[in-house]
């Protein structure tokens, strides 16, 4: 907030040539303490209190730290999804590597046996990419509800204004990218019909995390961006009048853009923990 030079406007001819008298000395106090009076309203003195820019500062402060948080979990999450991506394409190299050869390796051969061994070693980090160990929020956006429950939402002020995003679940099981467990000797593996099931599974695996990824980042802009410009518009009063804690549409979100982007760059903690992209995305 800039600080007002307030001085009274004192027309020139007022000046005496002469040394003034006392009485016009006085006169003249006391016109300069009137016209003091007069411009210095209450609301200009309340003004120059800094008690409540602070807790507005503070509150700010404490909800793009949440919003950090918010952000970093989508970032890890799509991290994760790529990561599984990639981790799929390895699963099918295994299998085509059994039914590719002519003839195809028969069950328990050597070269057979180590495919399928590669093929479940890589099930499993795919469970364990998508359950990393706490504090990580990452489980409750990709993973199976049964191992992490709860859905994932943050709240970021007092008045409740929350984020709330859709679980993208990946995880190997049936709800997630079913892929199925391959045996990797006989008397259970005794065929090649289940890998090509398997490697029809895993195409289909490689779209889901697609279209999650997607729907992960639709879900964030339509979701987490509207949720801080509400919660930044309830704490500074931009908006003129209470919002409430619904949630704003992406047009009413890019209205208040850039006085949010202005709040939010004016702030130490900023949004460069999760670099800027989210303030990108509210420009």
């Amino acid at each position: 907030m800039s600080v007002q030079n307030i001085l009274p406007n004192i027309p020139s001819n007022a000046v005496a040539r002469e040394r003034p008298s006392s009485t016009s000395v006085s006169t003249t106090n006391k016109t300069v303490s009137t016209t003091l009076t007069e411009r210095i309203q209450p609301t200009e003195i309340q003004m120059n209190s800094v008690e409540q820019p602070n807790r507005t500062y503070q509150s700010l402060s404490e909800t793009t730290v949440k919003i950090n948080q918010v952000a970093d979990s989508v970032r890890q999450a799509d991290a994760t999804m790529q990561k599984v991506g990639s981790t799929l394409n390895k699963m099918k190299s295994s299998l085509e590597e059994i039914i590719k050869n002519y003839p195809p390796f028969p069950p328990g051969s050597e070269q057979r046996v180590k495919a399928l061994k590669s093929f479940a070693a890589l099930r499993n980090e795919i469970e364990k990419l998508t359950f990393p160990p706490p504090p990580s929020l990452v489980p409750k956006l990709i993973s199976d509800p049964a191992k992490a429950p709860g859905s994932f939402s943050v709240t970021l002020d007092s008045q409740g204004t929350s984020v709330r995003l859709d679980r993208q679940q990946i995880d190997p099981g049936p709800s997630g990218l079913n892929i199925p467990v391959l045996p990797t000797n006989p008397p259970q593996d005794s065929g090649d019909e289940p890998i090509h099931h398997a490697i029809s599974a895993l195409y289909l695996a490689a779209k889901t995390v697609s279209d999650r990824r997607q729907s992960l980042s639709d879900n964030f802009a339509q979701q987490a961006l509207p949720a801080a410009v509400t919660s930044v518009t309830n704490q500074t009063g931009l908006s003129g009048a209470a919002q409430g804690t619904a949630t704003l549409s992406e047009q009413s979100a890019s209205a208040n853009s850039r006085d949010i982007s202005g709040i939010f760059s004016a702030i130490p903690v900023g949004m460069a923990f999760a670099g800027d992209t989210f303030l990108k995305r509210l420009t």
